[in-house]
């Protein structure tokens, strides 16, 4: 959904923008579903490969052509001395249009285990005239105003739109060794501590949803195996999956 948000007015631009995504496997999936709707014009240039798509956006081929370009890579890629020249390079035969940061509450990440996110500013000071677009779902005041000080953004603009998604139920259970039964006051709940396998009130909900309509978190990576094994057998026809990020 945020994505169109950038999409539109780059593509009805026709100009390069650069978009700094958080993960490499979100770069690659927002990518292919950009580029299965026609032309080429998303590029995963995350990678240094010299046969990959920063081979081909920095080329003249783009430098003089006319359509419109997504460039996407992570912010360890921006602080490449020898990227951020490619970058001007680019920026002279044709203006950037945007730099866009993705999911940009992980600007917070900066301060801990990914300080390169504190270096977007460098952006800025070689980009003076390009404008910065910041899209998040969950960005609060403080993370607002550290977007401000690290991208030294000027003439902000703060959209924001509360959402309700009536379509959306969540299931909270809640169990310990010193209260095992659920406190979820749910009358008809089965769930008891340390259950592992699938019981009587998770089969009730996955039973009458529709596909991809059922997301159920565990505490570990076992435990999420075993509870997958024993849903697959105990639902045939359903689909069940277990995903580990």
């Amino acid at each position: 959904g945020k994505s169109l948000l950038y999409l539109i007015p780059v593509i009805a631009l026709g100009r390069p923008a650069l978009v700094v995504s958080p993960l490499v496997s979100l770069i690659q999936d927002q990518c292919a579903k950009v580029n299965a709707k026609g032309a080429k014009i998303a590029y995963n240039i995350s990678s240094s490969d010299e046969d990959g798509d920063e081979k081909l956006v920095f080329s003249p081929h783009v430098y003089n052509g006319d359509t419109p370009v997504l460039m996407f890579c992570t912010p360890e890629k921006v602080a490449s001395g020898a990227f951020q020249s490619k970058l001007q390079t680019m920026h002279a035969h044709r203006p950037l249009s945007f730099f866009i940061l993705d999911e940009a509450h992980q600007i917070e990440a900066g301060q801990s285990f990914r300080p390169d996110y504190l270096g977007l500013g460098i952006l800025r000071q070689k980009f003076p005239a390009v404008p910065f677009l910041c899209f998040s779902a969950t960005c609060q005041a403080y993370t607002q105003r550290l977007l401000v000080r690290v991208l030294k953004l000027k003439d902000l603009q703060v959209v924001q739109q509360e959402e309700a998604r009536e379509n959306m139920h969540f299931s909270l259970h809640y169990t310990s060794k010193k209260k095992p039964t659920c406190s979820c006051k749910q009358a008809t709940c089965s769930w008891i501590h340390g259950t592992l396998t699938a019981h009587a009130s998770m089969l009730a909900s996955i039973s009458h949803s529709g596909g991809g309509e059922v997301l159920i978190a565990t505490n570990s990576r076992k435990d999420c195996e075993i509870l997958c094994s024993d849903l697959q057998r105990l639902l045939p026809r359903k689909t069940v999956c277990l995903y580990h990020g």
